[in-house]
């Protein structure tokens, strides 16, 4: 599947994604396009760090 292979993506970039790596996959399976909203963010930003990205995707999340 696709979100599944983004996920996979998103932790290979994301450094501290250890911890954090059922978090991600559940956050691209969740919501697709939320995930590749807030990993295309950490990447312009230059912040590789998961928790920017749970961060990120969870005030996308509220505000649908």
């Amino acid at each position: 599947m696709k979100w599944q292979d983004e996920a996979l993506d998103a932790c290979k970039f994301l450094r501290d994604s250890d911890k954090f790596k059922g978090s991600i996959f559940k956050c691209f399976k969740v919501s697709h396009h939320f995930a590749t909203i807030a990993l295309d963010d950490c990447k312009e930003l230059g912040k590789p760090f998961s928790r920017y990205f749970l961060k990120v995707f969870n005030e996308l999340n509220k505000k649908a």
